[in-house]
């Protein structure tokens, strides 16, 4: 049958939703732009009408849901779905699930003519289903960053391969790139960068991407391993490992420590709230015991508890998974099971390491399920697709034990991409499609033995790579030499305008028709006018009589060299020194005006040194005021002189009071009277002596450097105490050599800026200020203070990030744009989400608006809709 009017009818029947309503519409654009083509409607040719293979037009696409839809997927969601292809054809599910499912395939069975001038699609009828039930890609995004973006394009390819999981391994030892509203200081220390964190709007976006496509998003926080990036804001919630009596590091969360269980509790619980899946992830894998056994408070405790150093693992995970909410169900890798933590039955153990036909054996034979990923982990980069094909977790347990029953409680399996060897740009050819062969394996039926390769299957692989490639899916070559006939059909790329040298002869052109006018040469002239047009291509003077010019082809560029997109510049006349004299200035670029240099950071040291007095709750409510604590307190303490310097008294906006010290020993001053503040009323009011800071960033350190030593060196050569700098661990920077910032006082950066470079290892390292990030208030979402001094009596807590509008979450928003009602307010752009990094202050008078934080790569939460496919990689007959 062939597809009429270059698209089809789809229809819904009974029940309908948003998701519905949005797969109908996304995948008549799939069907219709097939191959990247525009399929034209042609007359039939004879041999056609007359050929009994040969069945006429499909028209319609009749789709019957006969359950409401479900707000969001769940490990038990019905996937099954009946497809009858034929002149009208039918998709029938109980669920919307099943139809999404059902029109993957649907989209799948279509392919072109060999003329490559028409769709065809063989008249059948499938029942379709699912073998398991759990059916997942873990993605790491903390060894390496992965775009919002990337993740996306990610889980469209999950459900062109009707997968339904994206485990989100989010944070590891490397880096903590999860924004968290409670504990925000761990990314801002635990991140590789500003703008490589995943914020709220980008997590509720990649969420509300996946269940429009039926697919279930799992957060995992490995605890109390792989945190060391937690450590960098929190140092006291992890262990210190010794080595002879030298703490030589931090090594796993601190098992006996309640401050460890209140943070986990407290980022648990928002997690929890922001995704909507039941299932947990807490990890639990690769503990490393060494440091616990060298640490002295815990070999301590060991020794009055009578336990051994695996006995604490089984004590942390104890007491974390109480931690979760009573509707929460828990993923867990196999050493927390072999570690003999009890478990809940509806726990899924996740089998892992080698020896995992005995492994499953014993979490089956104990009452637990089953996540099997130990033969499918895509960072082993030298295994083919046919290595990942040849292992069914079900059927390794039917061969060992014959009981079907048993082999049920293996719920599904994960292909698992860790983040060490591959990165933004190499994550999704390192996927696809290896990790195809994990979807057929989880969905569709065992061919004879499955660990024989069918021959049919290689086809398959083949062909629905090809199919990804159209939609807009890198994937990489699945079985060697080969080729997607289609590759020659996608748009071709162009960078730069081709070369003399690269150019090829030109197709040859008709010739224009003898009525029309041939246009005239534009004359370059020397006009003032502001509507001025640049000067256009020479034409020959013969006029119609000559031939056109000839076209250059396209050609496939480089894409490392530069653009050279036609510009609108104007031509810029070079002349000598002397020709200058007394003209006018020759006109820059429009783009050189555009783009001033940027300039150094100018740092203003404070003029005083202040105190801060705050009354502390219980005094308050004891009836203590400010006058008869600050009464008690010169009672004790010796008033400043006014030869010695001045010093004032004013009221802040929380209510605190505070002291500012002028002159050249204000600082000292402060100090002393710090100090004698804290003997005299510490035990009424908290005595502060804040520093106006700033953050440095130390680059280009040798591989000898620590932290230490660098602290010690902007200390020495900044003239302040190494206690009032703060620094942060050292990362690669750029070029692959260390990086660090910290935050230092003002005084201490201007000497260490003033100097240029600053000496520590075996090099100079360089320093740069960077700039400050604005405040923001979360009750009217305002830059520039925070919620208890909000001068606004706009009340934003409960509006939509996505279109500014209440009564709904931006999971639940149909708007088609975004609106940020603040940006709206104050008569900015406002086509971004509310508290995006889009968001800025308003523009101060003559100054220039400047971004303090870098902007992430955009992305929309409207699907771009790519080229489609033909025949099912799934075995679905």
């Amino acid at each position: 049958m062939s597809l009429i009017n270059q698209s089809i009818n789809q229809q819904v029947q009974q029940e309908t939703c948003d998701i519905l309503t949005n797969a109908v519409e996304r995948y008549i654009y799939v069907i219709k732009n097939k191959s990247g083509l525009h399929v034209r409607e042609r007359k039939l040719r004879a041999h056609r009408r007359t050929d009994d293979v040969y069945k006429g037009k499909i028209n319609q696409l009749m789709i019957t849901l006969t359950s409401p839809c479900e707000e969001y997927p769940h490990i038990d969601m019905v996937e099954s779905y009946n497809l009858s292809v034929a002149d009208t054809s039918q998709l029938t599910s109980t669920s919307i699930w099943g139809v999404l499912r059902g029109l993957e395939t649907f989209s799948q069975l279509f392919y072109l003519s060999n003329d490559r001038n028409e769709l065809y699609i063989n008249k059948t009828d499938i029942i379709d289903f699912p073998r398991y039930k759990h059916r997942g890609i873990l993605l790491d995004t903390s060894r390496h960053y992965a775009t919002p973006s990337t993740i996306l394009k990610l889980l469209e390819s999950i459900s062109i391969n009707k997968m339904n999981v994206f485990h989100w391994h989010i944070v590891d030892d490397q880096s903590f790139p999860y924004e968290s509203e409670k504990f925000p200081e761990i990314s801002e220390r635990g991140a590789y960068d500003s703008s490589m964190v995943y914020t709220k709007e980008d997590i509720l976006m990649i969420i509300d991407f996946a269940r429009n496509r039926g697919i279930r998003v799992i957060p995992e926080f490995d605890v109390p391993g792989h945190t060391a990036s937690w450590g960098l804001a929190y140092p006291g919630v992890l262990t210190e490992c010794y080595d002879k009596q030298k703490m030589v590091g931090l090594g796993p969360m601190e098992p006996t420590k309640n401050i460890t269980y209140k943070l986990l509790a407290d980022l648990f619980a928002e997690v929890q709230d922001l995704f909507p899946d039941k299932y947990f992830h807490v990890g639990g894998d690769e503990v490393e015991l060494q440091c616990w056994s060298s640490n002295p408070h815990l070999r301590d405790y060991m020794n009055k508890n009578n336990i051994k150093v695996t006995d604490l693992h089984s004590l942390f995970m104890r007491n974390v998974l109480p931690l979760l909410s009573n509707s929460s169900k828990v993923i867990v890798w196999q050493e927390v099971f072999d570690e003999g933590v009890p478990l809940s039955k509806d726990t899924l153990v996740q089998v892992w390491k080698y020896g995992w036909v005995a492994e499953m054996l014993s979490v089956l034979t104990s009452g637990h399920k089953v996540l099997f990923s130990a033969a499918w982990y895509l960072d082993a980069l030298n295994q083919k697709w046919t290595d990942l094909y040849t292992h069914d977790p079900r059927g390794m347990v039917m061969d060992v034990t014959d009981n079907s029953s048993l082999a049920q409680g293996v719920v599904g399996g994960e292909a698992c991409m860790w983040g060490e060897m591959i990165d933004d740009r190499s994550v999704m050819t390192r996927v696809w499609p290896r990790a195809s062969a994990v979807a057929e394996r989880l969905w569709s039926a065992v061919e004879g033995s499955y660990y024989i390769v069918p021959a049919e299957a290689y086809h398959r692989i083949e062909e629905h790579t090809c199919r990804m490639i159209r939609r807009g899916i890198d994937s990489g070559p699945p079985s060697g030499p080969g080729f997607c006939i289609e590759d020659r059909l996608l748009p071709e790329k162009r960078l730069r305008p081709p070369l003399g040298r690269t150019s090829t002869a030109p197709p040859p052109q008709e010739a224009a028709p003898a009525q029309k006018e041939q246009p005239k040469a534009t004359k370059a002239g020397k006009g003032k006018g502001k509507g001025k047009k640049s000067p256009s291509a020479p034409t020959s003077q013969a006029g119609a009589s000559a031939a056109p010019a000839p076209a250059q082809a396209p050609v496939r560029e480089d894409a490392l060299l530069p653009s050279t997109t036609p510009s609108n510049e104007p031509w810029k006349k070079v002349v000598g020194k002397k020709q200058r004299k007394g003209k006018k200035p020759v006109p820059e670029s429009p783009a050189a005006n555009k783009a001033p240099a940027g300039k150094r950071r100018k740092l203003v040291p404070p003029k005083t040194a202040a105190v801060v007095v705050t009354l502390t709750a219980e005094a308050v409510t004891r009836g203590e005021t400010y006058e008869s604590v600050l009464r008690r307190a010169r009672a004790n303490i010796d008033p400043v002189q006014p030869s010695e310097g001045r010093v004032t008294c004013r009221r802040t906006q929380t209510g605190a009071r505070i002291f500012e010290f002028s002159g050249a020993q204000g600082s000292a001053k402060a100090d002393t009277f710090a100090s004698q503040l804290k003997e005299v009323i510490a035990d009424t009011a908290k005595i502060a002596r804040p520093l106006k800071c700033v953050t440095l960033e130390v680059t280009d350190l040798d591989d000898s450097v620590t932290q230490e030593e660098v602290v010690a060196a902007v200390a020495a050569l900044g003239g302040c105490d190494i206690a009032a700098i703060k620094g942060r661990a050292i990362r690669p920077g750029r070029g692959g050599m260390g990086s660090l910032r910290l935050e230092c006082p003002v005084v201490a950066a201007k000497a260490v800026l003033a100097k240029g470079r600053l000496p520590v290892g075996f090099s100079s390292a360089g320093v740069r200020a960077l700039e400050d990030e604005p405040m923001r208030c979360y009750k009217c979402f305002g830059i520039g203070h925070t919620r208890a001094l909000c001068p606004s009596a706009a009340e934003r807590t409960d509006l939509c990030f996505r279109c500014g509008k209440g009564g709904h979450r931006s999971t639940a928003c149909e708007a088609t744009k975004p609106h940020c009602a603040v940006c709206a307010d104050s008569g900015r752009p406002a086509d971004h989400i509310m508290t995006g990094r889009k968001c800025r202050p308003p523009l101060k008078k003559g100054k220039a608006q400047v971004t303090t934080r870098p902007a992430a790569a955009a992305v929309t939460a409207i699907p771009v809709p790519v080229p489609t496919t033909e025949g099912s990689a799934m075995n679905t007959d």
